[in-house]
């Protein structure tokens, strides 16, 4: 399960794993476009390419991915990525698709993963987390 598909770094990373083996779940959210990602990948490598449009910096969306994650058993990789311009965004959209939903989407999946013993997340962040910005400290 890839989040914020629909962006360069999503799609390069979806493609990649599409081609590794991995049957995949693009979250993103524009469904159009990524249903047209979704049908290049599965073209070019077979592998099965589910999409699901949500805006994860809402509540009730992100709630419902959590729901998917906790009782689907097939999942066994999360990529969180924010999807668009990180520096674009205002702080609380920012704080929600950086920080509050990984950490919700992650927190679904580790009772499963350690039932089953199994199970990576790996988190993409923006090169602007190393950039000092206003009222930043620096130790």
């Amino acid at each position: 399960m890839i989040t914020g598909a629909a962006s360069n770094v999503g799609i390069a990373c979806a493609e990649r794993l599409a081609h590794q083996g991995y049957d995949l779940t693009l979250i993103a959210r524009d469904r159009q476009h990524l249903l047209v990602i979704a049908a290049r990948i599965t073209d070019q490598s077979g592998r099965s390419v589910e999409v699901l449009a949500a805006n994860l910096a809402l509540a009730d969306e992100l709630t419902r991915v959590e729901a998917i994650l906790r009782r689907d058993a097939s999942i066994t990789l999360l990529v969180n990525h924010i999807d668009g311009e990180p520096a674009g965004l205002d702080s609380r959209t920012l704080m929600a698709l950086g920080v509050i939903a990984p950490a919700r989407l992650a927190d679904a999946l580790a009772a499963g993963f350690s039932a089953r013993g199994t199970g990576s997340v790996i988190n993409a962040a923006s090169v602007a987390a190393l950039v000092p910005c206003p009222f930043s400290r620096l130790h």
